[in-house]
């Protein structure tokens, strides 16, 4: 008998040593968490949607491959979690100031290091993806091994994307990088981010064609100080790009050669439906041949390097189709800038309905001569990037509406009762940083109190007004955002009630998720019974990316 309580004594004791070694186990193998319980299949299908978006510094797979060993082999064996490649190393092809001889050495020692992880790291993630399409990031790196190009050259048949910026041209690192592009077919290619230094022999760094094979999905391309000369060898032939992005580049100082380039490779991209160009410099004399492109529905032109810069880009293309221009003003003028378009200049967009004023600080010259050369205006967004052009915009509104004697600043009379964009439906403005919450409610009862008021309201005047006087008689649609909004919709509702009572088709009024969400059921409902109450968004394409993420998150306005 006492045998027997001995024995159950110790199947009970080697019980409870069993138990806390197993609850040891679990605490180190991450097994008592809930998901230790999901089959592999499920973890994997969990860990494909937490993927972060693009461009996060996180790399979410090396963080999940770290948390259990479990988890680490579900993480290994899943490929679409490493086919994010980014070799990039901040600071460029070099590394700051150094302020002596011994601060250059060291960091030189630490640029290296950096440069070698990066490129053992992509080499890692690479190893890993096996055949699922990759997107590839190079950056800031100058110098290539073999056994690095190698790998990369054996991955472009099921690359995605490609990145490259700031890769030296010094030492042959850049002339090697495209070579291994072009030695392999690339028949998942659908986009592609280049900079070649401008200061270099382009001819030199790359003698043949980027893609000889052809690139069938190639949809989106940016190509960043480019020698225009050249810019066929970085399109492949019988192209498919629907989107095209030239930064950087120069146009006619070359005798003509550059515009002729420009031109051809432009005329060459058949389906080419979205253009967006910053020249650094654009000399093309008004006699040359246009560039002729059918298929185009969206043109951006950024002028930051002058005003008149603008009518020549615009004023040398021919677009049929074009129904939306974009056009991205500087924020300073020098004395001896052009102006925004010279006389006698044509443009050639018969279906065009959408302005888009970007970063805009426009005087009233400005506004008119926009008026006057695209008068069929349906749509007109006038974006910000800082607080200090809220009062430019409202300065705009003011010279839209009432014409060039609304401010102080403006000379002369408007001849036209200050009608300008009559067939106007919609207008936006839509803001990238925070404002004061009044300032935004301030230029809705601005844009207000300018439509129904003028010393020709209730007149029908001539250059065919339909609209008995009324402003902007045919505006359907407001849309306002910023970062930190707060209306009063006691206000908004009487706005709208007004405008309705004079006879405007106001039908929409779109605001930030957050500005409906602090309104209250209540006052959205009254608001919703007199006019359509939507989420703030705008509608202007993003081939390029999803740039407009962190901006979304912060504003709660869509891009889309």
């Amino acid at each position: 008998m006492a045998a027997r309580r001995e024995l159950l004594r110790q199947l009970a004791a080697m019980d409870i040593a069993e138990r806390a070694a197993q609850i040891e186990r679990n605490t180190q193998h991450n097994l008592a968490i809930p998901s230790a319980w999901l089959p592999d299949e499920i973890l994997a299908m969990i860990f494909k949607a937490g993927m972060r978006p693009q461009g996060h510094s996180r790399h979410f797979g090396a963080l999940v491959s770290h948390v259990a060993h479990r988890w680490r082999e579900v993480a290994l064996a899943t490929t679409e979690l490493w086919t994010s490649i980014r070799c990039i190393v901040d600071g460029g092809t070099g590394w700051g100031e150094a302020k002596s001889e011994r601060d250059l050495y060291y960091q030189g020692k630490e640029y290296e290091r950096s440069v070698e992880m990066a490129r053992e790291r992509a080499a890692v993630f690479l190893s890993r993806t096996g055949l699922a399409p990759v997107d590839i990031w190079v950056e800031g790196i100058g110098e290539f091994s073999a056994e690095f190009l190698q790998l990369m050259s054996d991955h472009m048949e099921h690359c995605r994307e490609l990145h490259i910026r700031n890769v030296s041209h010094l030492g042959g690192g850049l002339l090697e990088l495209l070579k291994c592009i072009s030695s392999t077919p690339t028949p998942l290619m659908r986009s592609i981010d280049l900079e070649v230094p401008f200061d270099t022999d382009h001819e030199g760094v790359l003698p043949e064609p980027l893609f000889p094979f052809g690139a069938p999905r190639l949809a989106t391309v940016k190509l960043h100080s480019l020698n225009l000369r050249t810019m066929h060898l970085y399109l492949p032939t019988g192209s498919s790009v629907t989107a095209l992005r030239l930064t950087n580049i120069s146009i006619g100082h070359d005798h003509g050669q550059g515009y002729d380039s420009f031109r051809d490779g432009l005329m060459a991209l058949h389906s080419l439906s979205h253009l967006e160009i910053k020249p650094r410099y654009f000399g093309a004399a008004p006699s040359r041949l246009p560039v002729v492109l059918p298929a185009l529905h969206f043109l951006q032109t950024d002028i930051s390097a002058g005003r008149g810069i603008f009518g020549q880009v615009v004023g040398c293309i021919e677009a049929a189709s074009l129904v939306a221009l974009s056009l991205i003003m500087w924020d300073g003028y020098h004395e001896f800038d052009d102006g925004l378009i010279p006389g006698g200049l044509e443009f050639h967009f018969p279906l065009l309905q959408h302005l888009d004023l970007e970063n805009v600080v426009i005087d009233a010259t400005d506004l008119e001569v926009l008026a006057q050369r695209f008068p069929h205006i349906k749509r007109l967004t006038c974006q910000l990037d800082n607080t200090s052009r809220l009062k430019d915009i409202g300065r705009a509104i003011d010279r839209i509406l009432l014409g060039p004697g609304a401010n102080k600043e403006d000379e002369g009379g408007d001849s036209n009762g200050g009608r300008r964009w009559g067939n106007l439906q919609s207008i936006a403005v839509p803001t990238q940083t925070a404002f004061e919450p009044s300032g935004l409610q301030e230029l809705i009862l601005k844009m207000h109190a300018g439509i129904l008021q003028g010393p020709d309201a209730g007149k029908e005047t001539e250059g065919g007004d339909s609209n008995g006087g009324r402003r902007w008689g045919n505006l359907q649609s407001i849309a306002v955002s910023t970062s930190q909004p707060a209306f009063n919709p006691s206000r908004l509702q009487e706005m709208i009630l007004k405008l309705q009572g004079a006879g405007h088709p106001i039908r929409k009024l779109m605001l930030p998720k957050p500005s409906i969400a602090q309104m209250g059921a209540e006052d959205t409902a009254k608001l919703r019974s007199i006019v359509e109450l939507e989420d703030f968004s705008v509608d202007w394409p993003t081939p390029f990316g999803c740039a407009e993420t962190e901006l979304e998150e912060r504003t709660g306005c869509t891009y889309r």
